[in-house]
Protein backbone atom coordinates (compact mmCIF):
# COMPACT_ATOMS: atom_id res chain seq x y z
CA UNK A 1 0.00 0.00 0.00
CA UNK A 2 1.52 3.29 -0.96
CA UNK A 3 1.56 6.41 1.02
CA UNK A 4 -1.41 8.81 0.82
CA UNK A 5 -0.95 12.60 0.12
CA UNK A 6 -0.59 13.45 3.44
CA UNK A 7 2.10 10.86 4.39
CA UNK A 8 3.60 11.92 1.29
CA UNK A 9 3.49 15.40 2.31
CA UNK A 10 4.84 14.93 5.47
CA UNK A 11 8.20 12.94 4.29
CA UNK A 12 9.16 15.30 1.48
CA UNK A 13 8.52 18.20 4.75
CA UNK A 14 9.90 16.40 6.91
CA UNK A 15 13.03 15.50 4.98
CA UNK A 16 13.44 19.19 4.06
CA UNK A 17 13.41 20.80 7.65
CA UNK A 18 14.29 17.61 9.88
CA UNK A 19 11.52 18.58 12.44
CA UNK A 20 8.96 16.27 12.64
CA UNK A 21 6.00 18.10 14.41
CA UNK A 22 6.48 20.85 11.74
CA UNK A 23 6.02 18.76 9.08
CA UNK A 24 2.85 17.17 10.70
CA UNK A 25 1.41 20.50 11.18
CA UNK A 26 2.44 21.47 7.73
CA UNK A 27 1.01 18.38 6.00
CA UNK A 28 -2.41 17.84 7.63
CA UNK A 29 -2.87 21.55 9.07
CA UNK A 30 -2.78 21.04 12.67
CA UNK A 31 -2.49 23.97 14.54
CA UNK A 32 -2.33 22.14 18.17
CA UNK A 33 0.97 21.50 18.93
CA UNK A 34 0.53 18.17 21.59
CA UNK A 35 -1.75 16.83 18.15
CA UNK A 36 1.26 17.61 16.19
CA UNK A 37 4.46 16.02 18.58
CA UNK A 38 1.93 13.11 18.86
CA UNK A 39 0.85 12.36 15.90
CA UNK A 40 4.52 12.80 13.95
CA UNK A 41 6.17 10.23 16.56
CA UNK A 42 3.56 7.94 15.60
CA UNK A 43 3.89 8.35 11.94
CA UNK A 44 7.82 8.55 12.23
CA UNK A 45 7.94 4.82 13.62
CA UNK A 46 5.40 3.86 10.56
CA UNK A 47 7.60 0.94 8.51
CA UNK A 48 6.15 2.91 4.95
CA UNK A 49 7.06 6.14 6.63
CA UNK A 50 10.43 5.29 7.24
CA UNK A 51 11.11 3.54 3.87
CA UNK A 52 10.13 6.67 2.36
CA UNK A 53 12.46 8.98 4.42
CA UNK A 54 15.27 6.39 3.45
CA UNK A 55 14.26 7.29 0.10
CA UNK A 56 13.98 10.69 -0.03
CA UNK A 57 17.39 10.61 2.35
CA UNK A 58 19.32 8.30 -0.79
CA UNK A 59 18.48 10.72 -3.38
CA UNK A 60 19.09 14.02 -1.25
CA UNK A 61 22.93 12.54 -0.75
CA UNK A 62 23.29 10.91 -4.15
CA UNK A 63 22.39 14.87 -5.73
CA UNK A 64 25.14 16.41 -4.00
CA UNK A 65 27.53 13.83 -4.82
CA UNK A 66 29.47 13.68 -8.35
CA UNK A 67 29.77 10.92 -9.67
CA UNK A 68 32.39 9.94 -11.87
CA UNK A 69 30.99 10.65 -15.17
CA UNK A 70 30.47 14.58 -13.94
CA UNK A 71 33.95 14.63 -12.29
CA UNK A 72 35.27 13.87 -16.34
CA UNK A 73 32.85 15.99 -17.95
CA UNK A 74 33.42 19.21 -15.30
CA UNK A 75 37.69 18.68 -15.84
CA UNK A 76 36.63 19.11 -19.59
CA UNK A 77 35.45 21.99 -19.67
CA UNK A 78 38.14 23.25 -17.59
CA UNK A 79 40.92 21.84 -19.98
CA UNK A 80 38.81 23.53 -22.94
CA UNK A 81 38.38 26.55 -21.36
CA UNK A 82 34.59 26.37 -21.08
CA UNK A 83 34.71 27.75 -17.91
CA UNK A 84 35.01 30.58 -16.15
CA UNK A 85 35.52 31.75 -12.32
CA UNK A 86 33.98 35.26 -10.76
CA UNK A 87 37.17 36.84 -9.06
CA UNK A 88 37.43 40.77 -7.80
CA UNK A 89 40.61 42.51 -9.52
CA UNK A 90 41.15 46.14 -8.61
CA UNK A 91 37.68 46.24 -6.53
CA UNK A 92 35.73 45.24 -9.56
CA UNK A 93 33.65 41.66 -10.10
CA UNK A 94 35.21 40.74 -13.53
CA UNK A 95 35.22 37.13 -15.18
CA UNK A 96 38.42 35.05 -15.81
CA UNK A 97 39.17 32.45 -18.43
CA UNK A 98 40.95 29.02 -16.84
CA UNK A 99 44.16 29.55 -16.87
CA UNK A 100 47.28 27.63 -18.97
CA UNK A 101 47.71 26.21 -15.29
CA UNK A 102 44.50 25.36 -14.51
CA UNK A 103 43.68 23.57 -17.81
CA UNK A 104 46.93 21.47 -17.37
CA UNK A 105 45.74 20.62 -13.84
CA UNK A 106 42.86 19.75 -14.95
CA UNK A 107 44.30 17.30 -18.03
CA UNK A 108 46.59 15.92 -15.65
CA UNK A 109 43.45 14.78 -13.45
CA UNK A 110 41.87 13.73 -16.07
CA UNK A 111 44.29 11.53 -17.39
CA UNK A 112 44.74 9.72 -13.94
CA UNK A 113 41.08 9.44 -13.79
CA UNK A 114 41.03 7.64 -17.10
CA UNK A 115 43.88 5.82 -16.12
CA UNK A 116 46.22 6.73 -18.63
CA UNK A 117 49.37 7.23 -16.54
CA UNK A 118 51.26 4.16 -15.20
CA UNK A 119 53.85 4.32 -13.55
CA UNK A 120 56.34 1.55 -13.95
CA UNK A 121 58.87 0.79 -11.69
CA UNK A 122 61.50 -1.45 -12.36
CA UNK A 123 63.50 -2.86 -9.21
CA UNK A 124 66.24 -4.95 -10.17
CA UNK A 125 68.49 -5.73 -7.36
CA UNK A 126 71.66 -7.41 -7.83
CA UNK A 127 73.32 -6.07 -4.69
CA UNK A 128 74.79 -9.04 -2.40
CA UNK A 129 73.18 -9.13 0.82
CA UNK A 130 75.49 -10.00 3.90
CA UNK A 131 73.96 -12.53 5.90
CA UNK A 132 74.64 -12.72 9.50
CA UNK A 133 74.03 -15.66 11.82
CA UNK A 134 74.38 -15.33 15.14
CA UNK A 135 75.02 -17.61 18.07
CA UNK A 136 77.13 -19.63 16.56
CA UNK A 137 78.57 -21.75 19.38
CA UNK A 138 75.32 -23.17 20.02
CA UNK A 139 74.52 -24.33 16.25
CA UNK A 140 74.67 -28.36 15.98
CA UNK A 141 76.59 -29.70 12.95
Amino acid sequence: MALNPKQEKFCLEYSKSGNATEAYRTAYGTTTESIAATNASRLIRNAKIQDRLKELADELSSAKIMDAREVQERLTAIARGEVTEEIFLNGERTQRQATIRDKLKAIELLCRVQGLFIQRVDANINAAIPIVISGGDQLQD
